[in-house]
């Protein structure tokens, strides 16, 4: 009987810590800067924030605490589709929505590739690596990820991409919304940074070769890839994941740290920091693509501005301000 106690006493106090996380999360949503879209949402999501509060005050059951967790969580679902947040610094994040976001393992995903230094990585390999989140609310949503892929052997690779040939095949995508990562000499060192790493170039410049490697080039914030998309209707799935139809010789994709922002009813030209400058012409007959400001073609795509550094670019001949 004793130990049948104990055994109730442990499951009842895991439990609980999951209704605190819960609560948690609710309080952090309401201490985000935001504007209520409909009047009382706020004053809604606080009273079942008290209200949880006080359930725990009381040692409720574990049947009990399951109960609650469910109203917390329907609870954050139905606050967000009502606010937008005032400061594009600090979206709402919605990290613990996706499984196994920060890569633990390689569970949680659709599928299992190779896992190593809190890295997943395929190598000469085609894939959809996603998950869906289920009846997800409307508005701008930004995921997140660490990923870069080797687009064949390291010299080739590195000497086709300074030479403006961007040959990355893997996609990170968020609905209908999909965006290259990066290329791996994005990345590329002046110093080595550990683990196996191989010179490229001239001046010497280094880039991860194994997942040991590239697992610490990820620890100093490297390689982060942004795509953004506006969730037209309310409760509907979003699938969110990488991608590649395409694979080569050598071809290596390796990523982790997933992810995922909200915000709300914000415009997405805001979210993802680009601006168009006036131009003084309506029409562009030159050549098409991304260009740095003194004139250097930084890609073919000219609808491919994410993830590129702050700073001004001409695009189809016209001023773009990346934030």
């Amino acid at each position: 009987a004793d130990e049948v106690k104990r055994f109730d006493q442990a499951a009842n106090s895991s439990f609980m810590g999951e209704l605190d996380i819960w609560v948690a999360r609710i309080d952090s949503m309401l201490a985000i800067p935001h504007t209520e879209e409909v009047e009382g949402t706020d004053a809604a999501l606080a009273a079942i924030s008290d209200s949880l509060k006080q359930q725990i005050s009381e040692s409720p059951s574990a049947t009990a605490i399951a109960t609650y967790v469910e109203i917390a969580k329907e609870a954050i679902m139905a606050f967000l589709p009502n606010v937008t947040p005032t400061n594009i610094n600090r979206p709402f994040d919605i990290t613990y929505m996706i499984t196994n976001a920060a890569i633990d393992d390689n569970t949680g995903w659709s599928e299992k590739p190779t896992f190593n230094y809190s890295c997943l990585e395929y190598f000469e390999s085609t894939f959809d690596f996603n998950q869906t989140l289920p009846k997800m609310p409307k508005g701008v949503y930004q995921l997140r990820v660490q990923a870069f892929q080797r687009p064949g052997a390291s010299a080739d690779a590195y000497a086709s991409y300074v030479g403006g040939n961007n040959l990355v095949t893997t996609d990170a995508y968020i609905g209908r919304k999909a965006q290259k990562i990066h290329h791996i000499a994005v990345g590329a060192q002046e110093q080595k940074l550990g683990g196996n790493e191989v010179g490229v170039g001239t001046p010497v410049r280094y880039l991860p070769d194994n997942m040991l490697a590239a697992s610490r080039y990820f620890a100093l914030g490297l390689y982060d890839n942004t795509v953004t998309m506006r969730q037209i209707f309310d409760k509907r799935d979003i699938t969110l994941g990488l991608r590649s139809s395409t694979t080569g010789s050598k071809f290596w994709t390796i990523f982790d740290n997933f992810r995922l922002f909200y915000y709300g009813d914000m415009d997405l030209n805001t979210v993802t920091g680009i601006e168009e400058m006036e131009s003084t012409t309506d029409t562009h007959t030159g050549p098409t693509g991304i260009f740095s400001i003194t004139g250097a073609r930084i890609r073919t795509d000219a609808a491919a501005l994410d993830n590129l550094p702050a700073g001004i670019y001409i695009v189809n001949g016209r001023k773009v301000i990346v934030r």
